[in-house]
């Protein structure tokens, strides 16, 4: 790459790198994540040694990092987490297991690296996001086998997933899908939608309800019930491209047709002096023009977008512009600054294609350094 571009990069870490402070939990610092929050300001660093922990309510955008070996909210605690930043503010989870349900009733929240689940009891969803906005990376959402949940839901918010795992399971008649979406923006590159139960019994990998838009690129939608579709949509838009979409009921929901959706995956989190490698996958001989920014945001530009762009515009530059070969496939790749001033930052990446308007927008990628 360009050292022109590096040097973007670098200046676009280093944005807000003298306002953080680090608060230690575990041994040999506070007991709790809970704690932790209690003096923690915008924009702070909490990392979390292994071990078990409580249930927290964070009410501060704030990065919570584990260190190795974190597990929240496990039985016998229990409880269910609560994830709420203000308006302008981003909270960061990373590398956190929880063992118990997780709420998002607003802000902005990533989840990069974490497990939510298995929980193997009870009815309510195992992630569940309103009037929120939630972008979930290499993360698995699994429910218990004998758990009557969604791995899930969503309601009048916007969901962004890549590499992610959305499984649940049980018994019931009327079980709910791995993944219901409601009123809500949901676009997953790269993720696994699975639901199983017994014989007979009639369920969904993905529902989507009440004017919700959701794009699937490269990703895999299923249940194992007999009767069954990979999807069902009421009164909402679907679109699929490059992916496995499982039916085996004679009135399943078909994709809405439309051009390839651009697609994106990651070869590895952000790490100083690290090389960091972008897949797109879009119509073959496409250009692919990709972009970068330090701050997450939500901005419509329709017509000439189809999906959201992610990013905060302010604070985003075009960092790269690819041209895909026949295959759909256009690559690019960093080589970060090394340097520990540089952990605990984030950094995003997008990209934009097409042939034809609307242009296609992908997921967005990157996170936090560690």
């Amino acid at each position: 790459m360009h050292a022109t571009k590096k040097a973007c990069l670098f200046s676009v870490l280093c944005v807000g790198l003298s306002a953080q402070a680090t608060h230690l939990v575990g041994p040999g610092g506070l007991p709790q994540i809970n704690d932790a929050l209690a003096i923690a300001s915008p924009g702070d660093v909490i990392e979390v040694q292994g071990g078990h922990y409580q249930v927290f309510s964070a009410h501060v955008g704030v990065t919570i990092r584990g260190l190795g070996g974190v597990a929240i909210g496990v039985f016998p605690m229990l409880g269910t987490v609560t994830l709420h930043p203000p308006a302008g503010q981003e909270m960061h989870l990373v590398g956190l297991g929880f063992g118990c349900p997780v709420t998002v009733p607003g802000g902005r929240v990533s989840f990069d690296q974490c497990a939510i689940g298995p929980v193997y009891t009870g009815a309510v969803t195992l992630l569940h996001a309103s009037n929120a906005t939630v972008h979930l990376q290499d993360t698995t959402c699994t429910t218990g086998a004998s758990a009557t949940r969604s791995a899930l839901s969503a309601v009048n918010a916007t969901v962004t997933a890549v590499g992610c795992d959305f499984h649940s399971g049980g018994f019931a008649v009327d079980l709910p899908p791995a993944v219901d979406v409601v009123a809500s923006r949901l676009e997953a590159s790269d993720c696994d939608f699975a639901v199983s139960t017994a014989p007979g019994l009639y369920t969904v990998g993905l529902r989507a309800r009440t004017g919700s838009r959701v794009w699937l690129g490269d990703c895999t939608v299923n249940s194992q019930a007999v009767a069954s579709c990979g999807f069902e949509s009421v009164a909402s838009t679907v679109r699929v491209s490059r992916s496995v979409i499982g039916q085996s009921a004679g009135t399943c929901a078909s994709p809405e047709p439309g051009v390839e959706l651009l697609g994106v995956q990651r070869s590895e989190p952000l790490h100083p002096g690290g090389n960091f490698a972008l897949r797109f996958k879009s119509e073959p001989n496409a250009f692919v023009f990709v972009f970068a920014g330090p701050v997450l945001g939500t901005l419509d530009f329709g017509p000439l977008l189809e999906q959201p762009s992610w990013l905060d515009h302010v604070y985003s530059f075009s960092t790269a512009l690819l041209l895909a070969d026949g295959n759909g496939d256009a690559n690019v790749s960093w080589q970060l600054p090394n340097g520990p001033g540089l952990s605990n930052l984030t950094l995003w990446f997008e990209g934009i294609s097409g042939l034809s308007l609307p242009l296609q927008a992908s997921a967005v990628v990157g996170g936090v350094v560690r």
